[in-house]
């Protein structure tokens, strides 16, 4: 009540996708009128790569390619979301982090992720937790930001993974000089699952 007139409040969610489990993915994200839905991969065959176990008995390339087969298995079942959360999430818990990385090794994979995002209406988000995980970069890299303007994409939201008050809107100002960078003239905020578009 305090601030109802400066700070209007949303409702959202960010839905972990899993193959196994859409259907009650599906009935959740219908359950409420959100603002915004963002999809998201957190699991790979019940495993999370945030935790050393992901790579036991197999390279970082095997592990990377395997999440991001996972999103796309995910993208291609269920379009119940606005915009797909930290793409390229995988790589801050790796050995390697993002060295050695980038968009051209595994273009073959993400070109389809990206094309069917766009096909479906749907926008990625630029997530500046990639720079709180010791990433040279957000998440995802300019390289993938890039690819996603040269194939139509134009829904991009700003996000930080905040989990903690100090990380709210972190590093937003270098987040937008990317997408500058990158091509972008605008940002996108949701009401009532519609997308709004900012100026840069």
């Amino acid at each position: 009540e305090k601030f109802g007139e400066q700070i209007n409040i949303k409702f959202g969610v960010e839905l972990g996708l899993q193959p196994d489990y859409l259907k009650e993915i599906s009935d959740y994200a219908r359950s409420y009128d959100f603002d915004f839905i963002i999809g998201s991969t957190h699991v790979v065959q019940h495993q999370d790569p945030a935790f050393p176990s992901y790579y036991e008995g197999i390279t970082t390339e095997e592990g990377y390619r395997a999440y991001f087969n996972e999103i796309l298995t995910s993208i291609r079942s269920f379009t119940n979301f606005d915009i797909y959360g930290h793409i390229d999430y995988v790589i801050r818990y790796s050995k390697t982090k993002d060295l050695n990385y980038c968009y051209e090794q595994y273009a073959d994979i993400f070109d389809p992720i990206i094309e069917t995002l766009i096909a479906n209406g749907k926008g990625i988000e630029i997530n500046t937790g990639g720079y709180k995980a010791g990433l040279s970069e957000p998440n995802p890299c300019h390289d993938v930001l890039r690819r996603y303007k040269e194939l139509g994409g134009e829904i991009i939201t700003m996000g930080s993974d905040a989990h903690t008050t100090e990380y709210v809107a972190y590093r937003f100002a270098d987040a937008k000089e990317v997408l500058r960078e990158c091509g972008f003239r605008n940002f996108t905020v949701f009401r009532e699952r519609k997308a709004e578009f900012v100026p840069l």
